[in-house]
C-alpha cells in the first residue's frame, strides 16, 4: 500500500481547488470485514507513506486480525520526488521518529489483538531490496 502526495504538484490554494471542483478531504472510512473474515495467505504488510492517524492504525489492526499468518508490517516514511523534498521540511510529525513514539504507536495497533507479526519502522535508506520495487510504482 502506498500513500502519496505529490507536493510539488499540489494545488494548495481553496479558491483554485473550489473552481477546479476537487474534492473536500473528508478523510478515509473503510468498513469492517466481516465477523470472522481469515486470510491465510498474507504474511507481509508494506506501507509507505505510513501516518500514526487513527485511520491508518486502524487499517493496519483490521488486517492484521484478519491474516492470521502475518509475520511482518513494515511501516515506512512517506515517499517524496526530487522536487517534493524542497517543499516539505525533513521530518513529519505524523511518523513516529523516536522510540518511544515507535513504541507508542505499536501498543495503539497491537492493543487487543493475537499476532506474531512483528512491526518495523524502516528508514529509506535501509529499504529492503524486494520492497524497492515497490516504492518505485508511483
Amino acid at each position: 500500500m502506498t500513500v502519496w502526495d505529490h507536493l510539488c504538484k499540489m494545488e494548495t490554494d481553496e479558491e483554485k481547488r473550489k473552481e477546479l471542483l476537487y474534492s473536500e478531504d473528508k478523510g478515509v472510512e473503510c468498513e469492517s470485514s466481516a465477523s470472522g473474515f481469515r486470510h491465510d495467505n498474507l504474511a507481509t504488510l508494506v506501507i509507505f507513506g505510513f501516518r500514526s492517524e487513527e485511520y491508518m492504525v486502524s487499517y493496519i489492526r483490521r488486517v492484521m486480525e484478519a491474516a492470521v499468518n502475518l509475520e511482518d508490517v513494515f511501516l515506512y516514511h512517506r515517499l517524496a520526488c526530487r522536487k517534493c523534498v524542497a517543499y516539505s521540511p525533513k521530518r513529519s510529525f505524523k511518523f513516529p521518529w523516536t522510540k518511544r513514539q515507535r513504541s507508542y504507536v505499536k501498543k495503539r495497533i497491537t492493543e487487543g489483538i493475537d499476532s506474531p507479526a512483528i512491526i518495523r519502522f524502516p528508514t529509506a535508506v535501509g529499504i529492503r531490496a524486494d520492497h524497492l520495487a515497490k516504492k518505485r510504482y508511483p
